[in-house]
């Protein structure tokens, strides 16, 4: 045991004296990977974690805006070469097409409804508002799009819906003629000439705030019967335990929109977000897409999720279509500072900023539609949250924290003045080694019995959630602060950015906590001891 203890006091004593210091630069050949648009294993992008928790299929595509949807399924790799940069007043999802007509295997265009003439697009002319939405409150973003690849796309992206283009390309030049469409019923703006594409573009759009209370006292109904057969018909050969499914998680609910946050909720919950899904698990029982994802996959991406609650509303004779777009992105570091962070009158909650927007933030949602409110969106897919508008006056109070009692700050002070002789620290130390070497031989003890002083025996899947909420706590006595508006994946990618050296420990948190949270899997005892560990360590470490 002896030379144990001086050996850990040694090192006790060097690790408190020596400070630590972050790579300035990234290494060569990452930075040239990345301008190649090719994968480097980072922490980038909303959809940027791959997940290794099951078994990974062969043959994948590359991740971005695909515009054949026909046939869903597989996975996809990685794709994190920048796309565009948004510029806009308030964080949204950048919106392009919605389908309507569900085949079985994916998702088509519907025949166009009688009377849903296109509207050819002028400059700062406003756009059709095709659905009633009378009863709802609506807030203008105001959005600069500026385009990175000069890849073309069948639309304009942007919030929905958009209310009017102010300028393309030029802000003096008028809107070339016949360049632009606007579908009102699919709040789509068709971009007509396939061979070029904007570079940049500016729109204003009118969005919907959410109401949550007037919505539970909405129908999930079209007063016009075309458009409500299109917006919920189903194949036939859809089973018939998709319905029964969308029944039972939907029983308790006391209005549409009540159901249909039970099916949102049902689906974050039980499935686990992949995007690389264990196709091995298909029995071949089913052809149908969505009823292989919820009884035989219960893995898989966005479109997974997003086709599965579209159908399960359609189900309950609700219209629901499938929209794809992309997630907001993420805030450029530099626009913070090093190590500062937006808080207090310098943050604003709108989410307002220029936003780089990545192929791998490519993704899909669900709209809904609710008399006098018109298409609500709905979020599905594990570890997303739909950035709502939310009125001013019913916008709900900032969590509190309770205050957490500073632990004392011994060994953190200087040492540039010596007080007295070194040994006084060796001997210190070499108690501090001692009782090292006693937490190392009762580690495997060490959970349980702080189970037993909490008054609790946590399952390993419960310590790694707690363990996270007091990581949260802590970050945020530190000064990193996850906001309102922010999921945890954005906050950590956030923090990643000022503290370098723990990115791949913000990584390892993230992957397991979302791992113990949304997966059916337990975890062993043996995997939450060392998340106990990480999180002890981070703690120790983040200044």
């Amino acid at each position: 045991m002896t030379p144990t203890i001086i050996v850990l006091a040694l090192l006790v004593l060097i690790g408190t004296n020596v400070p630590s210091i972050a790579p300035l630069l990234q290494d060569p050949y990452t930075i040239w990977k990345n301008a190649q648009g090719q994968e480097v294993r980072v922490f980038l992008g909303d959809k940027a974690i791959p997940s290794n928790l099951t078994p990974q299929n062969t043959g994948n595509a590359s991740s971005g805006y695909s515009r054949e949807d026909g046939k869903l399924g597989g996975g996809f790799d990685y794709d994190f070469s920048p796309m565009m940069t948004v510029s806009t007043s308030q964080r949204s999802y950048w919106r392009g097409e919605s389908k309507a007509s569900y085949t079985g295997e994916g998702w088509v265009d519907a025949d166009r409804i009688a009377g849903n003439n296109r509207q050819f697009v002028g400059k700062g002319a406003p756009l059709e508002e095709s659905v009633d939405r009378s009863k709802a409150e609506t807030v203008e973003v105001n959005q600069i799009v500026s385009l990175i690849r000069e890849d073309p796309y069948p639309v304009l992206f942007g919030a929905a819906p958009i209310s009017k283009v102010n300028w393309v390309d030029d802000e003096e030049a008028a809107i070339q003629p016949r360049s632009l469409a606007w579908f009102p019923t699919e709040w789509e703006l068709a971009w007509n000439n396939p061979e070029t594409y904007p570079s940049a573009y500016s729109i204003t759009s009118t969005v919907t705030v959410l109401d949550e209370e007037g919505l539970k006292t909405a129908d999930a109904a079209f007063p016009e019967q075309a458009l409500h057969r299109m917006y919920t018909e189903l194949p036939g050969s859809l089973p018939d335990r998709v319905r029964a499914l969308a029944q039972q998680v939907s029983a308790s609910g006391t209005s549409d929109y009540e159901k249909a946050r039970l099916i949102e909720d049902y689906l974050r919950t039980n499935f686990v977000y992949n995007n690389k899904p264990d196709l091995t698990k298909l029995t071949g029982e089913s052809d149908d897409f969505v009823d292989q994802f919820l009884f035989e996959l219960m893995e898989g991406y966005c479109d997974y999720f997003s086709s599965a609650m579209a159908v399960m509303a359609r189900s309950l004779d609700m219209p629901a279509r499938w929209v794809k777009g992309f997630a907001p992105g993420v805030l450029p570091a530099e626009q913070y500072g090093p190590g500062e962070m937006l808080d207090g009158e310098d943050y604003n909650p709108s989410g307002a900023g220029m936003y780089t927007v990545r192929n791998s933030d490519a993704h899909s949602w669900v709209e809904i539609y609710f008399q006098g409110y018109g298409w609500i969106s709905f979020e599905a897919t594990a570890g997303f949250s739909f950035p709502y508008m939310i009125a001013e006056d019913e916008a709900a109070p900032a969590p509190t924290v309770a205050p957490v009692e500073e632990l004392p700050t011994t060994g953190n002070e200087s040492t540039t003045e010596s007080n007295g002789s070194v040994w006084p620290i060796v001997a210190l130390s070499a108690i501090l080694g001692g009782g090292a070497v006693w937490l190392i031989l009762r580690r495997r003890d060490l959970p349980a019995i702080w189970n037993k002083l909490r008054g609790r025996d946590y399952s390993a899947n419960e310590q790694i959630v707690v363990e996270t909420n007091r990581l949260l706590r802590q970050c945020r006595k530190r000064g990193l602060q996850r906001e309102e508006h922010e999921t945890l994946r954005e906050a950590i990618l956030r923090w990643s950015k000022s503290q370098k050296r723990f990115t791949e420990d913000f990584r390892y948190v993230l992957d397991s906590f979302e791992h113990a949270k949304y997966s059916q899997a337990a975890v062993t005892r043996e995997e939450a001891e060392r998340f106990a560990g990480k999180v002890r360590y981070l703690i120790g470490e983040l200044k």
